[in-house]
């Protein structure tokens, strides 16, 4: 029993009609394609493009901006103090001795700043796995540099919104945000690894 030939066909125009009439809201399934395609982000890319090549300085750039702002931060709020001589314990130590202050914005600002990059560690680390891959396997550019510079700009996204508060609409938009450049990063690792070279 083939259970899959008793579907009607696709591509036959009854069928067509029945779903335009069935939901006119939506498109008709016949120009429904089972085979994977890249998607077209064209209208989400605008005129600033980031190519294949560019996004991984681009990428490596962003993982210092968090670092960047929290290093200000502490220099700013006069914590500098052994700080350089372990970074990771001075920033720690700040975040306590602004907390003892009462200045528990700054403290969060800078315990923020400090989970931002190290996330953007993270994400550098596979999208630069993802970019080689795909370009390794001969992924055409043209198919990567929507999906680069889509994925720049939810790191862009993502890095504001973790930088600038807690509030809970930002808190909730940027795990969809990251979800959003995770989602990319996935599919160009698809596209490079279905791709013949």
């Amino acid at each position: 029993d083939n259970s899959v030939n008793a579907l009607p066909s696709l591509s036959s125009r009854r069928f067509a009609l029945k779903c335009q009439i069935a939901s006119p809201g939506l498109v008709a399934l016949s120009h429904w394609r089972p085979n994977f395609r890249p998607i077209n982000m064209e209208s989400l890319t605008g005129l600033v493009k980031v190519s294949s090549n560019g996004v991984i300085p681009v990428a490596l750039i962003l993982v210092f901006v968090p670092h960047t702002l929290k290093v200000l931060s502490i220099v700013s709020n006069k914590q500098i103090k052994g700080y350089n001589y372990n970074p990771r314990e001075g920033a720690a130590a700040a975040v306590k001795n602004l907390a003892k202050k009462g200045d528990e914005a700054a403290a969060q600002f800078i315990q923020r700043c400090q989970s931002c990059h190290e996330n953007a560690v993270e994400a550098f680390v596979f999208m630069t796995a993802a970019v080689l891959l795909a370009k390794v396997n001969g992924v055409p550019e043209d198919s990567l540099t929507p999906i680069t510079t889509a994925w720049v700009g939810t790191r862009l996204l993502y890095t504001w919104l973790y930088v600038t508060g807690a509030q809970k609409w930002k808190t909730t938009t940027r795990s969809l945000v990251w979800a959003v450049g995770l989602g990319l990063v996935g599919y160009l690792a698809y596209l490079g690894s279905t791709s013949q070279p």
